[in-house]
């Protein structure tokens, strides 16, 4: 093979017997594909179907991004050694089950991405890797993590979602320098102590394992600005978690929490908490300390009360209270004024007082499945409005001061039982673009 130093070129030469010329061409068109002068700095491979790795891939000398994803490659070429400028190379969705010992020899490699592929074993050449910043390693079967992983000082992020894992294996606490770990997806119940081992981590992801305590050593955790233990099988928090001060948002949907601690108000600087599909009867005044939040999940509860200090967070923006029992609300939610998304579906509410038309910024309010039999007029002053739902609830009559409201785009009502005043308001909407749904 006649190869001229001119990547371009090289590049068709190398892949005329591999990708049909439409597809080389397009190749050469991509946005991840990138040229500075006569060398090639990016590849984008992505999706051709390739089987095969042509050896000649060592040509790109200047080559600092190799993208690889959603092929059938089954191994690499020894001669991707040679590519000694890669920062980062993507393998994503391809039918790898081990690498090759030459590509210790790519020693300026950041970023690895081996997702999807049929790994058992953590590939131990990548022990060699020690420029490593970004390893990810979800869906494949890997289960041991072998001590040598501390080599790895400089690793930054690593995710190892949907491995099969039963336990964290303790090696990975030895990896210093994390700052996002990602178990999700596995069979996990419960994390070692050693987790406080991991002082620089900002982001915890353990949604979908089978969590049923948390160690309190987590508390030590000092940076940590996220944390999810969405779908696990919690049902309290360790009293040291509060100490987290850099928490911006928890995650804790669907577990089996029945309780909050009021400790939850030391939570300074959270900004989204997420409560969902749990058991939750009640939530602490405490929450009020939080006035920084804006977001609030509390859906799919038991929730019969809210707490007047809910008034307190001026910051909120989005509040869904669905699903719960609640009968009325507390007087101080009204005062809200930057609230924009409120969904009070499937409650046992009687009324909504005039006083919502406090909420001037209001974009979307959800209060059907409800006990209503009648809206306030007043409710015609949120000229932010966009979505309106009120199916499913025993409103007859609806306000003419609905027609005022400029940018109502969508609305739900039970049109079989609305009166004729009501319809003409219907058809008033309909005709100048607003969507009714029944």
């Amino acid at each position: 093979m006649v190869l001229n130093g001119n990547d371009k070129q090289d590049f068709i030469t190398i892949f005329n017997n591999i990708l049909q010329r439409v597809e080389i061409n397009k190749v050469l068109q991509r946005y991840n594909t990138e040229f500075i002068g006569n060398r090639i700095v990016k590849l984008d491979l992505k999706r051709l179907k390739i089987t095969t790795l042509p050896q000649e891939i060592s040509q790109f000398k200047s080559l600092r991004r190799l993208d690889l994803r959603y092929n059938k490659l089954k191994n690499l070429p020894k001669s991707l050694q040679e590519l000694e400028n890669l920062r980062r190379l993507d393998l994503r969705n391809n039918k790898l089950e081990f690498l090759d010992s030459s590509i210790v020899n790519l020693i300026n490699l950041r970023q690895l991405d081996l997702r999807e592929n049929n790994f058992t074993s953590f590939p131990k050449m990548l022990f060699y890797l020690t420029n490593l910043r970004e390893l990810e390693l979800n869906k494949n079967a890997i289960r041991n993590y072998p001590i040598e992983i501390k080599n790895l000082k400089k690793l930054q992020i690593l995710t190892i979602r949907n491995n099969g894992l039963i336990e964290l294996p303790k090696t990975i606490c030895y990896l210093k320098n994390l700052k996002i770990l990602d178990i999700g997806n596995n069979h996990i119940t419960e994390l070692p102590r050693e987790i406080n081992l991991l002082d620089r981590l900002i982001f915890l992801n353990c949604q979908k394992n089978q969590l049923l305590t948390i160690p309190s050593e987590i508390g030590t955790l000092r940076h940590i600005q996220r944390l999810d233990f969405r779908s696990n099988n919690l049902d309290c928090l360790p009293n040291e978690i509060f100490n987290l001060q850099a928490l911006v948002k928890i995650d804790l949907n669907s577990n089996n929490f029945s309780h909050i601690s009021e400790n939850i108000g030391k939570f300074s600087n959270l900004v989204d908490l997420r409560l969902y599909n749990n058991h939750l009867t009640s939530i602490p005044e405490t929450i009020g300390n939080l006035k920084l939040l804006w977001r609030i999940q509390l859906q799919f509860n038991k929730l019969e009360e809210i707490p007047q200090t809910i008034g307190n967070l001026q910051n909120l923006k989005e509040l869904d209270l669905t699903n719960n029992r609640l009968q009325e609300l507390p007087p101080n939610l009204w005062s809200l004024q930057g609230l924009e998304y409120l969904y009070l579906k499937q409650n046992l509410l009687t009324e909504i007082p005039r006083e919502i038309s406090n909420l001037t910024y209001l974009k979307e309010l959800n209060i059907s499945d409800n006990k209503l039999m009648k809206i306030p007029p007043s409710i015609g002053t949120l000229q932010n409005l966009k979505a309106l739902d009120l199916r499913n609830t025993e409103i007859k009559s609806i306000p003419q001061e609905l027609v005022q409201l400029p940018n109502l785009s969508v609305l739900g009502v039970d049109t079989p039982i609305l009166d004729d005043s009501a319809l003409n308001i219907i058809h008033t909407l309909k005709d100048r673009g607003c969507k009714i749904y029944e």
